[in-house]
C-alpha cells in the first residue's frame, strides 16, 4: 500500500462496523497479521488507539467491512510517517505531589472506597 493516497483522519466519526456487516473474508490471516502491526504501532502513536481497539472487535471474524477500515487506518499512517513520540537522551526532572490531607480525612476516604 505503498502508492496509496493518504487519509487525512485514521477513522470516520459514527463509522460503526457491525460483527455481521459484509461478508466474511476467506482467509482472515492478512486482516490480523495487520492489525496486530497496528496494535504494535499504537505504543508510539497514542492518535491510533481507537481506531485500532476499534477494528480489534473483529478479530475473530471479520469482513470485508472491517478491512476496508484497516485499510483506511493504513492510509492515514501513509500520510502520517513522520508522527510519534520521540524519546531523547538528557535529564529527567520528576516531579511528584501528595495529598497530605489524607490521613486526616479517613471518614471521606472509607466512604469513597465504599463507591
Amino acid at each position: 500500500m505503498s502508492p496509496c493516497r493518504a487519509c487525512p483522519t485514521p477513522y470516520k466519526p459514527h463509522n460503526q462496523v457491525s460483527k455481521i456487516d459484509g461478508e466474511p473474508l476467506s482467509d482472515p490471516t492478512m486482516y490480523r497479521n495487520i492489525v496486530d502491526a497496528l496494535q504494535y504501532l499504537t505504543f508510539t502513536r497514542p492518535d491510533l488507539s481507537y481506531p485500532v481497539n476499534s477494528v480489534l472487535s473483529a478479530y475473530d471474524s471479520p469482513t470485508n467491512a472491517h478491512f476496508h477500515l484497516v485499510k483506511r487506518i493504513l492510509r492515514y499512517v501513509q500520510g502520517t510517517l513522520d508522527y510519534g513520540i520521540s524519546f531523547t537522551g538528557g535529564s529527567c526532572d520528576l516531579t511528584a505531589y501528595s495529598d497530605e490531607d489524607w490521613q486526616e480525612t479517613s471518614i471521606q476516604r472509607d466512604q469513597l472506597l465504599d463507591l
